[in-house]
């Protein structure tokens, strides 16, 4: 075997050994200590906006289970 053999042969094995590098195992997340009634509640912008302008804020559930803010005046405007 000549030298540019020996290179390519130890090359190979290198590529070989980074890909069969260990696996990370998966690190657990911390867990939440506060109870969800204590957590501040941060309030959504929009609502806010609504009834700093005045409106009525209303919540209207979707078939599929979601919801959706709808905000409306006196004129009757949403």
């Amino acid at each position: 075997m000549n030298i540019r053999n020996i290179a390519l042969i130890g090359l190979f094995v290198g590529m070989l050994a980074a890909c069969a590098s260990p696996i990370q195992p998966d690190v657990a997340l911390p867990t939440a200590t506060q109870p969800e009634s204590t957590r501040p509640a941060i309030a959504n912008p929009a609502s806010q906006n609504c009834l700093e302008q005045g409106g009525t804020l209303s919540f209207e559930e979707l078939g599929d289970g979601g919801q959706f803010g709808v905000c409306y005046f006196e004129d009757n405007r949403q």
